[in-house]
């Protein structure tokens, strides 16, 4: 909570802590509850199915890593972080190592060649940093989690808490008993066409996505035209185009359009995150003349970033950094309704 008590009162401080917690309420955690079990997904090799229905917000699994390997760099592996792989599997014990082998290796699937440790490597490591948009980061290998297969269209995420050094999959949406639970494993490819997230996908992970959003069918038609329509309202906000007020329009079309995707995570937070920046910067320009505009920019700055934190939690978890950062947004704008 150290973010939050520069210039924060401590009644403003605690409107605040009692928010958050309420907020937590809706993230139905329970690590020690069995979620899902691991069964063969036929060609995808294994994959995690649910025996129970989940709810948003649930922590479906957390995982410390097997080894991880830094600085992988962009594209194909260097020479230096294959080096490195091989010596990591060198230091496993016999048994870590044959359950590493037992992962899935997309060159053997496709029956072209044995079955490699550098290819497993590839098709099966998380990043263990916020997703980048770019393999320029560490890797990490997580035996169990590696098992959850990807969509395009998922109902859950994963990402990296560097406070607790694991690694977390929250359910994002409601899965039925016996779905299979699924990851994006390319996220920030979320705008994109078909052929350039399948050709991203076959250049991080060996394998060509035949999710129902890339699978030939009404449901890839209507995806196609949606993600268009992100990509270009995207395209426009990122440029600043328009009117103040035009571009948050855009922005919260675009939030509205991400919820009808399937994928409100993290895009949908950093939307939030602009427009409520945006209202606090508007709340520092106008005057002492202005105090009715000061209290709606202070409700719609407020209004975002409790919407950030609340995609946050139910995709994060409560304790990250990213919600250390809504929290202080929401102090910012002054928690009160009265306030302003």
């Amino acid at each position: 909570m150290a973010l939050l008590t520069s210039g924060i009162n401590s009644g403003q401080l605690s409107e605040v802590t009692d928010a958050y917690k309420a907020l937590c309420t809706t993230s139905h955690q329970g690590s020690n509850v069995h979620y899902f079990d691991v069964d063969s997904a036929g060609d995808k090799g294994d994959g995690c199915f649910a025996v129970r229905q989940i709810l948003p917000g649930t922590l479906l699994h957390q995982e410390t890593p097997l080894f991880i390997i830094h600085e992988i760099g962009d594209g194909e592996l260097s020479e230096p972080a294959k080096d490195a792989i091989s010596a990591e599997l060198a230091r496993l014990s016999p048994a870590d190592h044959a359950e590493y082998m037992r992962l899935v290796d997309p060159g053997q699937i496709r029956r072209t060649r044995q079955k490699n440790d550098i290819r497993i490597f590839e098709a099966n490591s998380f990043e263990t940093e916020r997703h980048t948009g770019r393999r320029t980061t560490d890797q990490g290998i997580f035996l169990k989690a590696a098992r959850f297969n990807h969509s395009c269209v998922p109902n859950a995420y994963f990402q990296w808490n560097p406070r607790i050094d694991c690694l977390t999959i929250f359910a994002i949406s409601r899965i039925d008993r016996k779905g299979e639970i699924l990851v994006n494993y390319k996220c920030e490819d979320i705008y994109k066409p078909r052929a350039e997230r399948r050709q991203n996908l076959d250049q991080g992970y060996r394998f060509e996505c035949e999710c129902q959003a890339c699978h030939d069918g009404p449901f890839h038609d209507e995806s196609e035209s949606l993600r268009a329509s992100m990509k270009t309202i995207d395209t426009n906000i990122q440029q600043q185009i328009g009117h103040l007020n035009v571009q948050r329009h855009r922005v919260n079309t675009l939030i509205s359009l991400l919820g009808a995707a399937g994928c409100p995570y993290p895009q949908k937070a950093d939307l939030y995150e602009r427009l409520a920046v945006s209202y606090l910067a508007e709340m520092d320009h106008l005057g002492a003349g202005h105090s009715g505009n000061i209290t709606e920019c202070r409700r719609r700055a407020r209004d975002a970033a409790r919407g950030k934190l609340m995609a946050e939690i139910l995709s994060i978890g409560p304790n990250t950094e990213e919600v250390d950062r809504s929290l202080a947004l929401i102090a910012a704008a002054g928690y009160h309704e009265g306030s302003g």
